[in-house]
């Protein structure tokens, strides 16, 4: 991986090979967090939490943790 930003499209893509992969839009909501494209981070993130088991509690608390900071980053009080 060159870049933050073909990570990015590497995910888009993957999202749409497998648009019902919870793990695919986490991965990219961090990396869209990462990039300060906060709204779509939040977006990614929030579809991830949606479908993510609850075994995945990691992942899932990584996300909450990721959605509250872009919601603090873009004075977002969601």
């Amino acid at each position: 991986m060159r870049s933050p930003d073909e990570a990015i499209g590497l995910l888009r893509l993957a999202e749409e090979v497998d648009p019902a992969d919870p793990r695919v839009r986490y991965h990219l909501g961090t990396a869209l967090a990462g990039r300060n494209r906060h709204a779509e981070a939040i977006e990614s993130l929030e579809a991830a939490m949606r479908d993510l088991p609850r075994e995945f509690e990691k992942m899932r608390a990584d996300a909450c943790e990721t959605i509250g900071a872009s919601r603090l980053a873009t004075n977002d009080p969601a």
